[in-house]
């Protein structure tokens, strides 16, 4: 049955990496050829290829991880030197954050309330990926106000998006970032279940596969599109998106430890074994 799990794990791994791969390319593609720069909509298949067809694919996960005839069980969240290491990427993603809200107001002399509030949860948020990455001793209350405050900063920036007046409310390309706030207040509370609870473990799997998926999907694009200046141009949001892709890069190395690890340590003592 252990066997089984592993395999089955691992074979999970492999096709979530590759349909998130897949999926990143496609949005690049429409980004670039089919998405309207005044509006934020796409023509043709590009709204279903870049919102549509991740949450397919989430919905397919979450199947796979709840149900237990697909035997994809999981060992308790470890961090190993990889993830800690990993965990300095969002961490260095807040910091850049919060320097251009401070270089926004020696600017403009002008923070909004949102603003201010995401650029202390910023900071707290931080704290939180930097505590991952040299903390010992995780199950603390600080280490559990950091994380609401990553959650806090998703809320703040999704309100910052939503009440952006020059792009339509509806519009792919906000769409895709709010919901990739969402999947970074998955993980997070996934980071911070694994701390207090070790119980619940599919869970645990499908937070952090919704996090590689739409983290993913939405930030990786974006900052592609950005630098080929194929983004809105009324699109103000890209170091929210520098911050998302942080933590996409985290929920990678997350990802490949929960699907990964067990396999190959166990492959490491069959050959000691033999």
């Amino acid at each position: 049955m252990k066997n089984t799990s592993v395999r089955a794990r691992a074979v999970f791994g492999i096709c979530a990496l590759a349909i998130t791969f897949i999926l990143i390319i496609a949005r690049v593609l429409c980004n670039l050829f089919t998405l309207d720069n005044f509006t934020g909509y796409y023509t043709g298949l590009g709204a279903f290829a870049s919102l549509y067809l991740p949450l397919i694919f989430v919905a397919v996960a979450a199947v796979m991880c709840f149900v237990p005839r697909f035997g994809i069980t999981q060992e308790p969240m470890q961090n190993t030197r990889a993830v800690k290491m990993a965990a300095l990427i969002p961490a260095a993603g807040f910091a850049l954050y919060a320097f251009k809200c401070v270089e926004f107001y020696m600017f403009y002399h002008v923070l909004s309330t949102l603003q201010l509030l995401s650029f202390v949860a910023s900071v707290f948020a931080l704290v939180f990926f930097a505590f991952l990455a040299f903390g010992k001793k995780l199950d603390t209350p600080l280490y559990l106000i950091c994380g609401i405050a990553v959650i806090f900063w998703a809320i703040c920036v999704i309100a910052l998006s939503y009440f952006d007046l020059y792009l339509p409310m509806n519009a792919p390309v906000k769409l895709i970032n709010e919901l990739a706030c969402l999947a970074l207040m998955l993980l997070v509370l996934s980071e911070i279940r694994a701390t207090f609870d070790t119980k619940r473990r599919q869970l645990q799997m499908f937070s952090v596969t919704t996090a590689l998926i739409v983290l993913g999907v939405a930030s990786v694009p974006n900052v592609i599109s950005y630098l080929f200046d194929e983004l809105p141009y009324a699109y103000d949001l890209i170091f929210m998106d520098i911050v998302l892709l942080c933590a996409f890069v985290f929920a990678v190395v997350r990802f490949i430890g929960l699907c990964f690890s067990n396999a190959a340590q166990k492959s490491d003592e069959q050959a000691k074994s033999e």
